[in-house]
C-alpha cells in the first residue's frame, strides 16, 4: 500500500482508523506508527540474521569484547531479576498472594524461606536429589509443579525448627518455657558484673 500525501486524510494500514498525514507517504496513524516500524525492523533483522549468521555472531562477539564490563553487569542484573521472580513465585505458591510465615505471620519477603515440612532436607537431597535450599530448590520446585511437603517460614522460625524440632512460637503456645528466666543463671549473664 502506498502512503498518503501530507495534509490529506488517510486510512491506517494497521488498525483501519482515519488519520491526517503529517509527512510524505504516511501509512499508519500516530498510535500504530511506532509499533508498525518496530515490526518492520524486527522482520528485516530476522531475515538478515538468517542470511548472514556468521557476520552476526562475529559482530556480537566484537561488541561484547569491547564492552565486557557492561554486558557482564547486564547479565548479572538479568540473572538477579530472574532469581527474584522465581523466588516470589515459589513463596506465593506455598503461602498465598501475600507471602507470609506459616508460624508467626512475618510478611517481609527478605526474611522468608522455604522449609521442608518433615525436616529431612539432607536425606531428601541424598535419596531423591532434591536441593536443600536457595535457587536450586526453587527451580526444582517449579519443575516438579510445586509438590506438597514444603511450607514458607521466616528465617527465625526455620532456624528454631531446625535446632529444637519445632518453632519456639509453637512451644510458647503450648505453655512450656522456651527461654530461661532472668533468675536462672546461664552462660551469658553469669559472667556479668552486678552493679547496685
Amino acid at each position: 500500500m502506498r502512503g498518503v500525501p501530507p495534509n490529506k486524510i488517510g486510512k491506517c494500514a494497521r488498525c483501519g482508523q482515519s488519520f491526517q498525514a503529517k509527512g510524505p507517504s504516511q501509512k499508519y496513524c500516530d498510535g500504530c506508527r511506532p509499533i508498525a516500524y518496530r515490526e518492520a525492523v524486527r522482520i528485516c533483522s530476522a531475515s538478515y540474521y538468517r542470511r548472514y549468521p556468521e557476520r552476526v555472531k562475529l559482530a556480537n562477539k566484537v561488541a561484547r569484547a569491547k564492552r565486557h564490563d557492561y554486558y557482564l553487569a547486564m547479565a548479572r542484573r538479568q540473572h538477579r531479576r530472574t532469581r527474584e521472580r522465581l523466588r516470589t513465585m515459589v513463596l506465593r505458591n506455598y503461602s498465598g498472594a501475600v507471602p507470609r510465615c506459616a508460624c508467626c505471620g512475618e510478611r517481609e519477603q527478605d526474611f522468608l524461606t522455604i522449609d521442608h515440612i518433615e525436616g529431612r532436607a539432607r536425606d531428601a537431597e541424598k535419596k531423591f536429589g532434591i536441593p536443600r535450599a536457595g535457587y536450586p530448590l526453587y527451580r526444582w520446585l517449579r519443575r516438579n509443579r510445586f509438590p506438597i511437603g514444603f511450607q514458607v517460614l521466616c528465617a527465625n522460625c526455620n532456624i528454631s525448627k531446625g535446632k529444637h524440632g519445632k518453632c519456639t512460637h509453637t512451644t510458647k503456645l503450648d505453655g512450656s518455657p522456651t527461654l530461661p528466666s532472668d533468675s536462672e543463671p546461664n552462660s551469658f549473664n553469669s559472667g556479668l558484673i552486678q552493679t547496685a
